[in-house]
Parts: C-alpha cells; structure tokens; sequence
C-alpha cells in the first residue's frame, strides 16, 4: 500500500470512530509493522472495533467521495476551535492547511490522499492494549519494538512535547534545554547498554539496524563508555566484508544487491571473528568501494582478557552472519529512528521519513549524492530493510531509538532548500511535512551528538 492509500485509510478510520463513538478521543500515535498503532482518550473505553471496520468497509464500497478542502489560518482557528493540537499548529509558517471532508466530517489530514478508492484494501483492526493497530499487512505483535516506543514516548510528554505545536513554543523559549535533556537521555541509555555487555560478560556486541539510524555514532559512544569501564572494544564493520564487486549478488530488478546477505564474504568473516575471539591476532580487511575491491592496509587486532569485539552492520541481527560463533557470547542491539512526535492528534510522522531526511542531507554533504538521486533510490533501500533487517528486530537483546525530539527542525534549515529544487512528489511531500517546523539552529548541538552524523561536525570519524 502506497502513503496516500495509508493516508485515505487513516481518515477513513477517523470519519468512522467520529460516526461510531463522536465522544472519543482517537489519536494515531506511531507507525507500527505495516501499520499504524492508535490509542483513545477516555483510556477505560472500549470501542467495538469490530463495529468500525464495518464501518469503513461500508464507507469503501459506497466509494465514498472525499473533497479536499485546504485551510487558511482563520478557517483553521474557526473549524478546530476545540482541538488544541491543531491550534498548536498556528506557531507554524504555513499559510495553508491540508484539510479533506468526507459528508459532514473534516479533518486536517497531510497529504497525499487518494479521492477515490478504485478497490477496498485489505486492512484489519487488531486490538492491542491499551489502543489498536490499523493494520494493511500481516500484523505480527513486536514487544521489544513497542515497549521501545512507548518508553520514548512517555519520555516526550513527561517534557511535555509530544507534537509539532508543543515543540515548536519549546523552541522559541527554551531550545538548549531540550537539546541537553535528549542528549542526556541518548547517554544515560548508552551508558545503560554498555552496563549490560559488561554484566552478561559477553564478548561479541552484534549491531544492527535500518539505513541513516546512526548506527556508527551509536558503536563508537557504546565504545566510549564499555572504556569508561576499563572493557577496551574493538570495531569493525560487515560493511569490509564485502565480496568482491564482480561476485555481488543480483537483485529482481536485474541490479547490484548490495543489502543482500550474500554480498558478504560470510566464510572470511567468521574465520576471522574465531580467530580473534580466541585471542589470536588477525589482518582486519578494509573495502574500497571505489574499486569494490577488499584491501589489506596494516590493520592487525586481537582480544585479550576481557576485550570485547563491536561488529557494526545491517545484518548484525540474523543468525546465519555469524552461524560459526556460540550464540552464548553474542549480545544484539538494534538501532533505529523511531520518532516519539506526532503533527498533531491525527497525523503522525513516518518512521522512515526521519531516516530519509537525515540521509538526504549526509548523502548531499559528505557523499556527493543529490536529493534526487536519494529520493530515487529510497524505495530499493527499504526493500532490502524489509527482506534482510525488519524480520530479525524482535532478536535483539536491547533496542536503542536514535530519534532526538529536536532534529527535525535542526534538520530543516539543510534540507527544505535542496527539496525544493527537486521536481519530484515525495520531495514535496518531505518539504511540506518539514514546513510545520520552526528552524532552529545546530551551534548547541555535542559534537559527539549522532545528529552530527548527518549535519556535519562530528568529533568522530566516519
């Protein structure tokens, strides 16, 4: 299912409770699986979920007309007098709201939305308390994933920050604050992780997670603090690993798969974390990717006492990348951006548009890619998360969310001005999303911060 039928279904699902339970708060809270999870306000509720299916599905083969129908700021004052969230959204610069109606229900959804639904999707609503899931696929319940969610989602509204209007009063009168407290925040969970390693003595920290999570910030700070312990690691990445460009796997679209599992030397790779494990030194390769070559450079390693080794990569969570090594010495961490901020009430920000924008700034200064060129190729990247990383999430032993409460207005002032010389749909889309925000500026943002992965800044090397 493309963003725009996500988005029609959504407000179906909205137009449907309002018929069916006028009185109940419904707030689409975060994406989840091929889905997205919702709660509802009075809590001790319990709506027929049952009921509003139907509903829907009767909205759907009625072939339900739904009229756009955009917002200035006067009509947006005058139509959601009553709904806090949305008034929030006035500290914004826009001089339009995207609002659609369906009968006598309007409601302020971002768009794309389709006007027509040529065919009923297959979706469900699938009870999981204390809200629900819309799901448009196979639901599988993750609790690790969930529980992550949550935890950073209490997080926010304990400061009081759980959407765009919130956030952005929080810039103009106390922006540092924010920063240091989601950055403290960041520490003490690293801090936490690195405290676990060294409890459950395991040896080998396995890494992993979706593009532009900040994954290599994450290894070289749980780094940091495993030395703050006197434990000394040892990085190094699947990514040279890699076979040799010409033995790269093909995709079904005829081109390099380089996400694919069998793009890594699996056997060197293995051979070589015995080795070290064992306490026996070993050549670490390192890949050119210009040449797709694999080179040897002088690198030698080895383990001693209670050395650990960090091995960081997209695979780091499937059994079969280190099929050679006891799972007893392996400790998993998954690392990905799930953002805790919503636009307001009914409109929720996609887990990977925060991954997507931050590669598009990282791609545009340091890789010498354009905003077109990473827009372009977004759908082949999560195609590979689909098929090599997302299916392994519930193996980790602990989860880490990159997302910071503050980058995306930080983000903004890089990225709105490369979108909008992009004559592309998602990079309207993106620009449109990112004109809720207030900009802000970076000067206060560590230099060890993983946004500084992807603005540039960073004390680390990459």
């Amino acid at each position: 299912m493309d963003y725009a039928q996500e988005q029609t279904l959504i407000l179906l699902l909205l137009k449907s409770f309002h018929d069916c339970y006028p009185d109940l708060r419904i707030i689409v809270d975060h994406s989840y699986g091929p889905g997205v999870y919702c709660r509802y306000e009075p809590s001790d509720r319990k709506p027929d979920l049952k009921r509003v299916k139907l509903w829907i599905e009767n909205h759907l083969r009625g072939k339900v007309k739904i009229k756009p129908y955009p917002l200035d700021r006067v009509k947006l004052r005058r139509h959601f007098s009553k709904r806090k969230d949305i008034i929030a959204l006035l500290s914004s610069r826009r001089r339009l709201f995207p609002a659609y109606r369906i009968d006598g229900y309007l409601d302020h959804i971002i768009g794309p939305v389709k006007l027509e639904m040529a065919e009923l999707p297959q979706f469900d609503l699938v009870p999981h308390p204390p809200g629900f899931v819309l799901t448009w696929g196979r639901f599988q319940p993750r609790p690790k994933l969930f529980r992550m969610i949550q935890e950073y989602e209490e997080w926010a509204q304990i400061l009081g920050v759980y959407d765009v209007g919130r956030l952005n009063r929080v810039l103009k009168e106390d922006f540092d604050r924010m920063v240091l407290l989601a950055e403290a925040l960041h520490e003490k969970k690293i801090a936490s992780i690195a405290d676990k390693i060294i409890k459950r003595k395991k040896r080998l920290i396995l890494i992993a997670g979706p593009s532009a999570s900040g994954k290599t910030t994450f290894s070289k700070r749980l780094a940091i603090q495993l030395q703050v312990s006197k434990v000394r690691p040892v990085t190094i990445s699947i990514d040279d690993y890699f076979l040799p460009r010409e033995k790269t796997p093909t995709g079904p679209d005829g081109l390099p798969d380089f996400e694919s599992l069998k793009a890594i030397d699996i056997e060197l790779l293995n051979r070589d974390l015995n080795r070290l494990l064992r306490g026996r030194p070993v050549a670490i390769p390192k890949f050119n990717f210009r040449t797709g070559e694999r080179e040897y450079r002088g690198r030698i390693e080895h383990l001693a006492g209670d050395d650990v080794l960090i091995l960081e990569g997209i695979h780091g969570l499937n059994d079969r990348l280190t099929y050679a090594i006891p799972t007893g010495v392996k400790f998993r961490i998954y690392v990905s951006a799930i953002t805790q901020l919503n636009i307001d009430d009914h409109n929720r920000i996609h887990t990977r548009d925060t991954r997507l924008i931050r590669r598009i700034v990282r791609d545009v200064q340091f890789r010498n890619h354009s905003a077109a060129e990473t827009i372009r190729n977004w759908p082949r990247v999560v195609a590979g998360e689909d098929r090599y990383i997302f299916p392994f999430q519930e193996k980790a032993d602990v989860m880490f969310n990159s997302a910071l409460i503050y980058e995306f207005p930080v983000l903004s002032r890089y990225v709105r001005p490369l979108l909008k010389r992009v004559r592309d749909p998602e990079a309207h889309r993106l620009d449109q999303l990112l004109s809720y925000f207030l900009p802000a500026p970076d000067g206060i943002i560590p230099n060890n911060s993983i946004l500084r992965e992807f603005i540039g800044g960073s004390i680390f090397y990459y």
